[in-house]
């Protein structure tokens, strides 16, 4: 946790400032909104489509990256 405070935190922005920064979750508005961690389902179906686009890749003898590039010309 970053910094723990004293009492009761009184914001959501307060109760985001003590999560660890691992957590998948913003704050809108004053309201905190945490992002569910995925189901079966579509870690199931992640593999899938990543593994058809890398057979594809391959097959087309094109690049492929892990992070967008910025691309100058």
């Amino acid at each position: 946790m970053k910094e723990v405070l004293l009492g009761i935190p009184r914001t959501a922005m307060e109760v985001f400032e003590m999560l660890p920064e691992v957590t998948l979750c913003e704050v809108i508005d004053n309201a905190l909104y945490v992002s569910p961690s995925p189901t079966t389902d579509h870690q199931r179906i992640s593999m899938k489509l990543s593994s058809r686009i890398e057979l594809y890749v391959s097959d087309n003898a094109w690049e492929r990256y892990l992070q967008p590039l910025m691309m100058f010309t």
